[in-house]
């Protein structure tokens, strides 16, 4: 039997016998007269024994218990140091699985800058609601124009709508427009080569629309579309009272350039009350989720300086813009990047030429 399990009873046992012996004082003197001589008593060499026997069981008692805290302090000790070694090992594991993922991550973000970086937005409106003012400058570009026949209703379906006008490399456009008049609704096709004086006044009705040079950029960068009257005769227009819709088929503009970018908006106008107040950019490519508006903040300021002869020597001239920007643009390239089945066929390619 190990004695650290009865320690206990046998200290308890050493104290009772030093109390014994401490009372015993009380019934026995310490001293007795025998033959005429005073000696010890019996009480008193019990007492001694007592008290040595007490401390002689506890002090090893005392050892044991030591004995017995230090074994216990090691094992403590050596259960520490595994559990230190196994958090350790737990550590160096989570760091590995961290790298890891980051590894992985980076991997896929690379993959992904790569796919944005081959795939173009297959084609993206942009839209906005006609102020009062520009309403007052495209009827006063229509309202000259002859009046014979259908044509007559051709100023009227631009500045009431809807109209939904498709141009060609050719600079020809067609004009489709639904009348609703007191007697029904009737629709109207027009269709008009360049030289028409119905064409050049909705030429100038664009100047009013998108100014003479209307462009989207990356800020502080380089363009991402741009139009100028050279460009925009393949434009699809829709035009109403309540809201102008351009549509832009295959704007040849990578969407690497989109991803997380900022954007600014640029009118060719000095003054910028003429400019819509916000524009709305939607996406038409199934593969790009985008429908993001945009308040606009224009300002006037100078982007260049030009050149020309006066007739005696060169002169130059400030050339001034509207700006609005920067703004962040927020596209989804989800189903592009993550396809939960097979990508529908963009819609320019569906398009029948």
């Amino acid at each position: 039997m190990d004695i650290l399990s009865i320690a206990s009873p046998i200290k308890w046992f050493g104290q009772a016998l030093i109390v014994i012996s401490g009372v015993s004082t009380l019934f026995w003197p310490p001293q007795v007269k025998e033959a005429g001589r005073w000696r010890v008593s019996r009480s008193v060499w019990i007492q001694v024994a007592a008290i040595i026997v007490g401390f002689l069981v506890f002090g090893v008692t005392d050892c044991q218990e030591q004995r017995r805290d230090a074994a216990q302090a090691a094992d403590r000790d050596k259960q520490i140091a595994v559990q230190q070694e196994q958090v350790t090992g737990q550590k160096t594991l989570i760091e590995s699985q961290n790298t890891l993922i980051e590894n992985q991550q980076n991997e896929i973000q690379y993959l992904h800058r790569l796919i944005l970086m081959q795939e173009e937005l297959d084609s993206f409106q942009i839209s906005w609601r006609p102020s009062p003012r520009l309403q007052n400058s495209i009827e006063g570009e229509l309202r000259n124009l002859p009046q014979q026949g259908d044509d007559m209703y051709f100023p009227l379906c631009l500045t009431v709508g809807p109209v939904h006008v498709l141009g060609s490399m050719t600079g020809d456009r067609t004009f489709d427009c639904v009348l609703r008049r007191p007697q029904g609704t009737r629709n109207v096709r027009f269709e008009y080569t360049p030289d028409a004086p119905q064409a050049r006044a909705f030429e100038k009705v664009l100047d009013h629309l998108l100014s003479k040079s209307f462009s989207i950029r990356q800020f502080e960068g380089s363009d991402l579309v741009v139009l100028t009257a050279s460009n925009r005769q393949t434009l699809e227009l829709s035009i109403s009272r309540s809201e102008i819709v351009i549509t832009l088929h295959t704007p040849h503009v990578k969407l690497s350039r989109l991803d997380g970018a900022q954007i600014e908006f640029r009118m060719e106008l000095t003054d910028p009350t003429a400019a819509p107040e916000s524009l709305r950019l939607h996406s038409s490519d199934p593969n790009v989720q985008w429908n993001q508006t945009f308040q606009l903040n224009w300002q006037v300021r100078k982007y260049d300086t030009y050149w020309y002869w006066d007739g005696l020597d060169m002169a130059t001239r400030d050339l001034y813009a509207a700006f609005s920007g920067p703004h962040e643009l927020q596209l989804d390239f989800s189903p592009l990047l993550f396809p939960k089945s097979a990508a529908r066929k963009p819609e320019s390619e569906m398009r029948v030429p």
